[in-house]
């Protein structure tokens, strides 16, 4: 109604009657249009009623992003305190493991020395044993084999002696044998001489 008032509906029917349109429908039909430009038309009063409304709600709007961004930074803060925390969990974590890793690590370090020079002893200890089996062994090998070489060098002057004894005899043998063949072919020369002598002197005579 605000719209209707500012126009001068009674004007507009009556050009709508100089138009032809009969007075009662020009009257119907100016006022259903200025109804319906009412209904859809803004007035400056309204317009101010909205802006405030819109102003409003942007200070609402405000206050909830301002509320929102408090309660980010307080999520924010929260979490960065969360942060420093853990770091510090984890620093003094970290700093405790190390500190057993350390202390581990030296021990390991003694009870390897400790094995090592127990190791080193038992090993020395097994090798002084071995060279004294060694050197026992060795002089029992060594008299074993004098007392060899000693009875192999005995048979083999026994069987020297035994083999001279035989070569002497044998040379005994070839010796008187020789004799004989000298004294046969003696008294063989003897016998031609003789022959050749008395043809000689048969042939002589």
């Amino acid at each position: 109604m605000a719209a209707l008032m500012k126009f001068d509906t009674l004007s507009w029917a009556k050009k709508l009657e100089q138009a032809g349109v009969p007075p009662q429908q020009a009257e119907i039909q100016v006022e259903l249009i200025f109804r319906v430009i009412d209904d859809n038309i803004c007035t400056k009063q309204d317009l101010r009623e909205l802006e405030g409304n819109i102003n409003i709600k942007l200070k609402e709007l405000e206050l909830k992003i301002e509320a929102i961004r408090r309660e980010n930074l307080g999520i924010k803060s929260d979490l960065e305190l969360k942060i420093e925390e853990n770091k510090r969990d984890l620093g003094i974590k970290i700093e405790e493991t190390r500190g057993d890793l350390e202390l581990k690590i030296e021990e390991s370090k003694r009870d390897l020395g400790i094995k090592i020079e127990e190791t080193r002893g038992d090993l020395e200890l097994k090798i002084e044993e071995t060279k004294r089996d060694l050197g026992i062994k060795i002089e029992e090998i060594r008299g074993d084999l004098e007392l060899k070489i000693e009875e192999t060098r005995r048979d083999l002057e026994l069987k020297i002696e035994e083999l001279r004894k035989d070569l002497t005899v044998a040379l005994e043998k070839v010796n008187v044998n020789i004799s004989k063949q000298i004294a046969k072919w003696v008294l063989g020369v003897s016998a031609i001489q003789a022959t050749v002598l008395l043809t000689l002197i048969r042939f002589m005579h």
